[in-house]
């Protein structure tokens, strides 16, 4: 046995330098495999979040390729813009089915 592994200020056979040095390491280590996890847990977030964004986006393109029209408020007395009103076809215009009539 060497006379350093006997020394009382060495532990393991490593000197007090090389004792700190390790244990800098593994805390360099631990706060790699933190961050590491962090960054797992908000790539994770960030793909829930695009997922739901994804399903907000498909459900209004399938809301407005439906067709469907938003009702207007009840009270149009604020609205800048008045409500058109839909014209009234004569009798020598002619029928007001868009589709005609078929004869």
């Amino acid at each position: 046995e060497s006379s350093t592994a006997r020394d009382p200020q060495f532990v393991g056979g490593l000197a007090p330098w090389a004792l700190r040095r390790d244990l800098e390491t593994l805390h360099r280590h631990d706060r790699i495999r933190e961050i590491e996890s962090e960054t797992s847990r908000t790539e994770v977030a960030l793909l829930g979040s695009e997922a739901k964004i994804g399903k907000i986006e498909r459900e209004i393109l399938h809301h407005d390729l439906s067709g469907a029209v938003p009702k207007p408020p009840s009270n149009n007395e604020g609205s800048e813009c008045p409500r058109k009103m839909p014209k009234r076809s004569d009798e020598d215009e002619g029928p007001s089915d868009p589709r005609g009539t078929l004869m």
